[in-house]
């Protein structure tokens, strides 16, 4: 084995490390770089000595592209659910590539990746963006280290931007009884008027099927979402997935009132249902379109919520649907429920999630308590 340093130009140097074996020589190591000539020396010294600690993989052709490319095929395909692996082919294709997809997976450096994650921010990619990029990578290189493919994780301490959660919009009191009222009078108002009672995902109500619900006990419970599989960026077909978490999967108790309310609408489905005959879809959704398909999500969004929110007085996009679980675990903690069993009804990981995601209503927690203690020492 020897190590070569040969002069291309001024300033420009072939850094080159070879074996040989009966006869054959082998490269194990080829770099050009451009700079002094104690740069390659350094360069030269730091791989013989990775040599000799046994740290030292040899340099490859394939690129970062075509390692993701083969890591997403061979190994995160089957860990990850099919919306999160949709999601990771996205990053790879839409940020990744283009960027430092060209570098070989051999070459990459650390400071190659921290300027990767400064020139996303630089061009006004979001902080989320970048630390979601930031872990596809990261988790990408693991495995690139576990397999000896590189000795260490270039990506390993990067600096990321911090990222400072957006205020959440919710309905005040007054406005979610109006907006339960007015849902009564729009299609579909019943799948809305859940949503904001249940704390649900819009993917876990949008999958409920009728055994899912007990009427008789009051219990709805969460056991798949819905979701659509994407090609060329158009939504082609639906699929039901996974609970997001372990605690996804959960029971969450039906006040009378929406009990009532359900029933009414399983009598119109039912009716429906009779209407169509064998062109009704049957998957026994709850909240269906008229031929017992799913309910596109862009749908059931511009069609009915907005229409519910400007019945209202509201503009369509003072809220999202999403803020309709907002609004229900905002409500709660307000009334001064358990901070614990709100993160139950919501399917959080953690309570933690529960009380960072709505630090906001915390204030007025503190209030609350302090009028309590009050009562407790002085009433």
């Amino acid at each position: 084995m020897r190590g070569q340093i040969i002069e291309k130009s001024k300033d420009v140097y072939l850094i080159r490390i070879e074996s040989r074996k009966n006869g054959k020589r082998k490269t194990l190591f080829s770099k050009t770089l451009r700079g002094k000539k104690g740069e390659a020396h350094k360069l030269l010294t730091e791989k013989l000595s990775e040599l000799d600690k046994g740290l030292f993989v040899s340099s490859a052709k394939e690129t970062l592209t075509d390692y993701l490319k083969r890591w997403l095929e061979t190994v995160t395909q089957y860990q990850v659910t099919e919306a999160t692996f949709e999601n990771y082919k996205q990053i790879v294709r839409v940020h990744i590539t283009p960027r430092i997809g060209d570098v070989r997976l051999s070459d990459l450096r650390k400071a190659d990746v921290q300027n990767f994650y400064n020139q996303m921010t630089i061009h006004g990619i979001g902080a989320r963006v970048v630390r979601l990029t930031h872990a596809v990578l990261h988790s990408a290189l693991n495995e690139a280290v576990r397999v000896n493919l590189i000795p260490f994780n270039p990506a390993s301490k990067s600096k990321l931007p911090k990222w400072i959660r957006k205020d959440i919009t919710v309905l005040t009191p007054e406005q979610a009884k109006a907006f339960s009222q007015a849902a009564k009078n729009v299609l579909h108002g019943c799948a809305l008027v859940f949503a904001l009672e249940t704390g649900m995902r819009p993917e876990e109500y949008l999958a409920l099927k009728w055994t899912d619900l007990d009427l008789d006990k009051g219990l709805a419970t969460v056991n798949r979402t819905l979701k659509r599989r994407k090609k060329n960026g158009e939504n082609v077909t639906w699929y039901f997935g996974k609970p997001k978490t372990k605690q996804s999967c959960r029971a969450v108790p039906l006040s009378a009132s929406l009990i009532q309310m359900l029933k009414a609408h399983r009598r119109s489905q039912l009716e429906q249902k009779m209407l169509l005959g064998n062109n009704y879809e049957k998957h026994e959704l709850v909240f269906a379109s008229e031929i017992g398909s799913p309910l596109h999500f862009d749908n059931f969004r511009n069609r009915y919520f907005k229409k519910t929110l400007r019945a209202i007085g509201l503009k369509d996009n003072y809220l999202t649907v999403y803020g309709l679980r907002h609004t229900c675990a905002t409500l709660l903690l307000i009334a001064g429920i358990n901070p614990k069993v709100v993160s139950e009804r919501l399917g959080h990981s953690s309570i933690t999630m529960t009380l960072d995601t709505y630090s906001h209503v915390l204030p007025t927690m503190q209030e609350m308590a302090t009028d309590k203690i009050s009562g407790y020492l002085y009433g």
